[in-house]
């Protein structure tokens, strides 16, 4: 469950390739931690939720990263493109 509020979203490559959403505490962070921006990024220790996305081609390759939320009935989905990648992930509105 994820409350209302503001969250930052990152989508995380898992070791077998299958990636996941993360739900973060923290919002409007940009990019990741290096040793030029130790300030900046996903801070781990402030991950609310993650959940895992289902992986298919895309029929429509992105030049920007694309999220798109459908709704069918009760149940949604986020869909999240970029280039050929195609991720998405399915939820209910409370």
């Amino acid at each position: 469950t994820v409350s209302a509020g503001e969250y930052s979203l990152w989508m995380q490559k898992q070791d077998d390739n299958s990636w996941k959403l993360v739900f973060n505490k923290q919002h409007g962070q940009w990019g990741v931690k290096s040793s030029r921006h130790p300030d900046s990024g996903h801070d781990p220790s402030q991950d609310l939720v993650s959940v895992p996305l289902k992986q298919s081609p895309s029929g429509n390759p992105r030049d920007q990263v694309t999220i798109t939320l459908t709704k069918a009935g009760p149940v949604a989905e986020i869909i999240i493109e970029w280039g050929t990648l195609k991720a998405a992930a399915s939820f209910k509105a409370k």
